[in-house]
This record gives C-alpha cells, structure tokens and sequence, in this order.
C-alpha cells in the first residue's frame, strides 16, 4: 500500500500557497473570489486547500473518491455548525452549495486530479509553486484505480 503525506505535515506558509480557495484552478480569480465570498462563506472546517492538497498527492481513482468523500463529509459537518449556531441563511446557501460543489468534484474532478504515483511534501510543494498541471492527455494515459 502507498504511502500518502499528510497535509498536518506541512507548515503553514506551505498549507497557506496549497489552500487557493474552493473552485477549478482554470477559474478566473475574480469568479473564484466571488465564488468563495458568498457562496463558500459557510465553511468551518471544511478545507478546499486540503482537497486540493490530496488532489496533487495524486494516486489512483479510488484515492481520488476518498478525497471527495473526505470533503463532502466535512461540508457537511460545517453545515451542522451552521444549524447549531442557528445560522439559516449560511444553512440555506450551504445545503445547495455542498450539493453542487460534492457532484461537480465527483464528476469532474478526474479533469484536475494528478494520477500516478503518489508526490511527497516537497514534490507537492515544487508544484504548487510552479503552477505545473499535467494536461489532459496525460492524466488520460497515467489514469489507474490505484496508486
């Protein structure tokens, strides 16, 4: 079985360049700002950056749906919060926006997921300071189950 870092393991500053928000990387950065203002607002624990993080990890398909299943899980912890502090509006725009952001990542999130053998902390790290995304074709041809 693969080995996977942990995003506790990271510093900070190295959690803070991983964490840009919630929403594609493609997304312009004013769409994403707005995006994450008001609809993404309601989150507590919930952490895009962590989704984010295990994205770049990589591994296979079923690292990629536990990655989603950890998100949504949270999402929903955080609308739990919501109900508990009584806090409807963020409950309201958070229920339906769990909903779409859960299925939009299930479905499309092969689209930014980096299959292959799982990255350590300073190859993740030597990504997100590149930027470098491998293109479609080649998350096609490295696409596996498992890491």
């Amino acid at each position: 079985m693969a080995h996977y870092p942990r995003w506790s393991d990271l510093a900070e500053r190295e959690q803070a360049l991983v964490n840009n928000g919630c929403g594609p990387s493609w997304l312009h950065w004013k769409l994403k700002d707005m995006l994450n203002r008001y609809l993404m607002a309601w989150l507590y624990h919930a952490s895009c950056g962590h989704h984010d993080y295990g994205y770049i990890i990589g591994g296979g398909e079923f690292r990629r749906l536990y990655c989603d299943y950890r998100l949504t899980l949270a999402m929903f912890g955080d609308l739990r919060i919501c109900m508990r502090n009584q806090e409807f509006k963020d409950l309201f725009i958070g229920f339906f926006a769990a909903i779409i952001f859960s299925l939009s990542v299930l479905f499309f999130g092969w689209l930014s997921f980096h299959y292959g053998p799982p990255k350590s902390n300073a190859e993740v790290m030597g990504v997100v300071k590149t930027g470098e995304e491998p293109g479609l074709l080649s998350r096609l041809r490295n696409f596996r189950f498992y890491s």
